[in-house]
């Protein structure tokens, strides 16, 4: 609305930082029908946020980036080096769909704003952030959250997508906070991935939620739905090099947290 644009340009003289991560997402199996709606609406929110505060002396503007920018092919690989995402795999671009590109593009985008505007950009790729207090049902939840509520209420069977075979590694919600306002604070002018090098395949993340109420004898049951990426690791060497005494939470741990 035209008030809220007001209201914005308004105050935007006396920001210090500006975050900016709104987002539309949902679980894989909801993409395909809700995907183009999602994709105008982030690409909105994008374009306003970079037009509204790129020509302004601000101190800090962070873009919330995604590890669905890597291309695609370095998402195939099958052993644990190859499948972990470094910062440059980035190109040349072939990003996980619309929402890869968008975000890929906003990457780019504020850049160039830096570069022509003196904006002050930062960027962090994020990797499957996850904690208490998330969405944990309804259909956009992440896979700690959902796989949390599916072993609480597990009695002999634990049902998932894929095959169970997919890796991912995730990042808890305290460590991706204190990572963006670590790369805020920083002179680091080149996107970051933000998330955890503790990969782990859905199998055993399943076995891992079942194990806080020590259900061994819960069968893990797979559904075939569209799953994209069957590898996928964050590679941190170039964060703990640039962010000194950058560590994460133990997927352990974080997940203990998730689920109590």
């Amino acid at each position: 609305p035209r008030e809220s644009n007001s209201s914005c340009c308004s105050l935007r003289f006396s920001l210090c930082f500006v975050i900016h991560k709104r987002k539309f997402w949902g679980q894989e199996n909801l993409i395909p029908i809700t995907h183009p709606h999602f994709k105008n609406l982030n690409l909105f929110w994008d374009k306003i946020m970079i037009k509204l505060f790129g020509r302004v002396s601000l101190f800090r503007f962070f873009f919330s980036s995604s590890a669905c920018v890597y291309n695609e092919d370095r998402q195939l690989e099958t052993d644990e080096e190859s499948c972990s995402l470094k910062e440059e795999d980035a190109w040349p671009a072939n990003p996980q769909e619309l929402y890869g590109l968008e975000k890929l593009y906003c990457e780019q985008m504020s850049a160039r704003y830096e570069k022509d505007f003196g904006m002050i950009a930062r960027c962090g790729r994020f990797h499957n952030i996850y904690g208490p207090f998330g969405t944990w049902n309804g259909g956009r939840e992440k896979a700690p959250a959902a796989f949390s509520r599916k072993a609480a209420v597990a009695s002999d069977v634990f049902e998932m997508w894929g095959d169970g075979l997919q890796t991912r590694s995730f990042c808890f919600i305290d460590d991706c906070v204190e990572g963006v306002l670590r790369i805020m604070s920083s002179d680091i002018t080149e996107p970051l991935n933000l998330g955890s090098d503790e990969m782990i395949s859905m199998n055993n993340l399943a076995k891992l939620c079942l194990s806080f109420d020590a259900k061994k004898d819960v069968e893990n049951r797979t559904h075939k739905g569209t799953c994209w990426r069957s590898w996928q690791n964050s590679d941190n060497t170039l964060i703990k090099e640039k962010l000194v005494g950058h560590r994460v939470l133990h997927l352990t741990e974080g997940m203990r947290k998730t689920y109590d």
